[in-house]
């Protein structure tokens, strides 16, 4: 049934993050499985199955998280002390000379290193010293798609790419009757807001199942009208 189904996915999905040691995948996971479950109960939020999955889940996410470095990094972050701020910082820098038109595609990491600060700098050196062979280290992605998304393409290019697909997801997500497909658009709207702090986007993988599911449920929300 629905419920042994569930809590089979949390399994699955909790312990294949946990091994594959991914801090931001872990959080992903866990925001899209606590949302799910809340979808999924929305009218049963007090009885028994809903609050033991749960708890359930809740234990698992916690366990998961607790035993990488989540939490250190966590900490570092509140405090700003975070590479990932300092990323950001520069980018930001990076956005105000070009913000219409953006710098062009897959421009990030030759023009990065001219805004690139001096913590970064360091913390890419720091990368010499156990490599076998010496090498430039350059920033490749700003650990945030939706940041990096404005310094290529512009705020035109976020207008008529990014806002457009954020919005078809949304409508997706409040429109469609079919409960599955609501699971993918809720999936797709989580990948959309990860965005904005990692770069999902830059995996091959997560951006060809995302249009692929985009879609599916676009095509069926277009069938569902012209019936």
């Amino acid at each position: 049934n629905k419920f042994t189904l569930l809590i089979a996915i949390i399994i699955i999905f909790k312990f294949s993050i946990f091994y594959s040691n991914s801090n931001s995948g872990s959080v992903l996971i866990s925001f899209y499985i606590i949302g799910s479950l809340f979808i999924f109960f929305r009218k049963n939020l007090l009885k028994g199955r809903f609050l033991i999955t749960l708890v359930f889940s809740l234990s698992l996410v916690s366990f998961s998280l607790l035993q990488t470095e989540f939490t250190n990094r966590f900490s570092e972050f509140l405090v700003g002390n975070s590479f990932r701020l300092n990323l950001w910082n520069d980018i930001i820098n990076q956005i105000e000379y070009k913000t219409f038109w953006g710098y062009g595609i897959n421009s990030f990491k030759s023009i990065n290193g001219i805004y690139q600060s001096i913590d970064i700098t360091l913390a890419r050196q720091q990368n010499l010293v156990g490599a076998h062979n010496l090498y430039i280290p350059l920033t490749l992605h700003a650990h945030s798609d939706f940041l990096q998304a404005i310094s290529e393409i512009g705020f035109f290019g976020l207008c008529i790419v990014l806002f457009p697909v954020s919005f078809f997801v949304l409508r997706q997500l409040f429109t469609l009757t079919i409960q599955s497909y609501k699971f993918i658009s809720f999936g797709l709207l989580t990948i959309i807001i990860f965005s904005i702090i990692d770069f999902p986007f830059r995996n091959f993988a997560v951006c060809t199942v995302f249009l692929l599911l985009f879609t599916i449920c676009e095509s069926h929300a277009k069938f569902r009208s012209i019936k």
